[in-house]
């Protein structure tokens, strides 16, 4: 399965892109091996991975899985 979740819930957007910037985009694709990454031309990472993928790199930066992988 595919998927490119975005979820965005701030009280003052204006505010928020000041502070927050976008630095990457991720696409979770269950047909993916491993994990790509490459940059546009403004800079902004474009990521693909698995859901497995993106479950083991969560806990190497976090230690705790977002959800179990199947």
């Amino acid at each position: 399965m595919k998927r490119f979740p975005i979820a965005i819930a701030v009280r003052d957007l204006d505010a928020s892109i000041a502070n927050y910037q976008l630095r990457h985009v991720g696409f979770e694709d269950d047909a993916v091996q491993s994990y790509s990454n490459s940059h546009d031309v403004n800079g902004i990472e474009w990521e693909c991975f698995s859901a497995n993928e993106q479950d083991q790199r969560i806990v190497q930066a976090y230690g705790v899985p977002v959800k179990q992988s199947t």
